[in-house]
């Protein structure tokens, strides 16, 4: 994601150098060249939200699996009654919350 970031900085200073060019030779040619450059900023804005969009999914789908691993844990621990299996479901959640 930070690399599109970059890019689309290196860009809009691509688009100010053709703008200044342009003003300093007194004529408008680099008209076409400053348009091809705002489209190429915006397909990376799009490329961008889409890359974050799917983060987030993915973000969801890795929580909503973490949470139901820990449910199944728990309902191991509270279904027995050995303190040997207990302290190995605790050791278990233990190590998912410092996985998070």
């Amino acid at each position: 994601m930070f690399l599109g970031l970059f890019t689309k900085k290196e860009l809009m200073r691509e688009v100010n150098r053709e703008k200044v060019k342009s003003y300093k030779n007194g004529y408008s040619d680099a008209e076409q060249t400053i348009n091809y450059l705002y489209e190429e900023i915006d397909f990376k804005d799009e490329q961008i939200h889409a890359l974050e969009k799917e983060n987030r999914s993915i973000k969801r789908k890795i929580r909503k699996e973490r949470h139901e691993e820990i449910r199944r844990i728990r309902a191991i621990a509270k279904r027995t009654k050995k303190l040997r299996v207990k302290k190995k479901c605790e050791a278990r959640l233990d190590k998912i919350a410092l996985n998070k």
